[in-house]
């Protein structure tokens, strides 16, 4: 099962879904609104690193949205216990 992390006041949300489902058009939703409002986001690719995508994919395992920061990108990544980090 695939999600959508999306930071807010409480910390963060994660939104499950599986390509094609009901909850997957719902994380696209949100996805583009955030998008809409400026936001930035990323896919963690399968060796663990970033990328940075304008368009929802709903076949990513996970997908991070955040507003623009300006420097270094680091995320924990709980399956690895590893950290990584992104020029954004």
């Amino acid at each position: 099962m695939a999600k959508l992390c999306v930071p807010d006041h409480t910390g963060h949300k994660e939104y499950d879904f599986t390509p094609n489902s009901p909850a997957a058009k719902r994380a696209e939703k949100i996805f583009n609104r955030l998008m809409d409002k400026g936001y930035l986001g990323g896919k963690r690719m399968a060796e663990g690193s970033l990328k940075k995508i304008r368009k929802f994919d709903p076949t990513a395992e996970e997908i991070f949205v955040h507003r623009h920061l300006v420097g270094w990108l680091v995320l924990w990544n709980s399956k690895t216990s590893s950290r990584s980090s992104a020029w954004l």
